[in-house]
């Protein structure tokens, strides 16, 4: 889903020149799954994180003929620049994926069920959100243990239409959160490790 994401801009995002690129690892770790489907955790913490990925400036040549042996970069990491700044033609920034999962009971739709939900579900949807659009994947999945008959057509319209607006919002709260986090930096200094 990241790959060819806008977000990397296809990969271009993380290229400094043509034989080097920053490589993003992005490792998650479930302590504890004793709730509902951790899907849904782990993309809300992967856009946060994405959003406060920085890489440092590059300040050596892009051209691999002129540059020397590796890229040097800029020491301040003032300086450096935030993997979500770039823009869309529109004049808007780029946002990180999310994904969704939906549990179909009956006519409802149960956005991040929980696990009791999962179980009289008759199926589930996952679909991704991506910048105010719904993006790959987009899968049916099973959240019960085989009962699963399929879904109606019409619950994928109004599981897209809840993800269109769920997305947005809660790609908003996430914003206000990141923002939050880089005043408090600003204000208190960068996190310690320990």
């Amino acid at each position: 889903m990241l790959v060819n994401s806008q977000i990397l801009n296809n990969g271009n995002r993380l290229k400094l020149t043509s034989k080097f690129a920053f490589r993003l690892h992005i490792d998650a770790l479930v302590m504890s799954h004793s709730a509902s489907n951790p899907l849904n955790l782990l993309s809300l913490t992967i856009y946060l994180a994405l959003m406060s990925t920085k890489l440092p400036k590059l300040i050596s040549s892009t051209d691999d003929n002129a540059a020397e042996e590796i890229p040097v970069f800029d020491d301040d990491w003032d300086n450096a620049i935030p993997l979500t700044n770039s823009r869309t033609s529109d004049n808007l920034y780029y946002k990180p994926p999310l994904l969704f999962i939906f549990a179909v009971v009956g006519e409802n739709l149960l956005i991040d069920p929980s696990k009791d939900e999962e179980i009289v579900s008759e199926g589930g949807i996952l679909m991704g959100w991506e910048n105010g659009k719904i993006a790959a994947p987009l899968r049916f999945i099973e959240l019960s243990t085989g009962r699963s008959k399929g879904i109606k057509p019409q619950m994928l319209n109004k599981a897209y239409k809840l993800a269109l607006e769920a997305g947005n919002d809660v790609s908003e709260s996430l914003d206000l959160i990141a923002k939050l986090d880089k005043e408090d930096e600003l204000e208190y200094g960068p996190p310690s490790m320990f």
